[in-house]
């Protein structure tokens, strides 16, 4: 992402941390990317779960079952 207000805005309601993505052209404008891992990341991405496409959600329920029996 190119606005890093809005990740900055992210970051304040979810936490984490911003990261600069290498600009691999001299014409590209810098981005960058949210991180965050572990449990606290994993809860974050469950509310973001009905707005994803099925792949994902699919994916999302497939690590929540592994989550749940390992």
């Amino acid at each position: 992402m190119c606005d890093k207000d809005i990740i900055e805005r992210f970051v304040d309601k979810f936490g984490g941390s911003i990261l600069p993505v290498k600009v691999r052209k001299d014409n590209w404008k810098q981005t960058w990317k949210w991180k965050m891992s572990g449990k606290r990341a994993f809860a974050i991405v469950g509310k973001m779960v009905e707005y994803m496409c099925q792949r994902r959600k699919d994916k999302y329920n497939v690590v929540k079952c592994n989550q749940i029996s390992g």
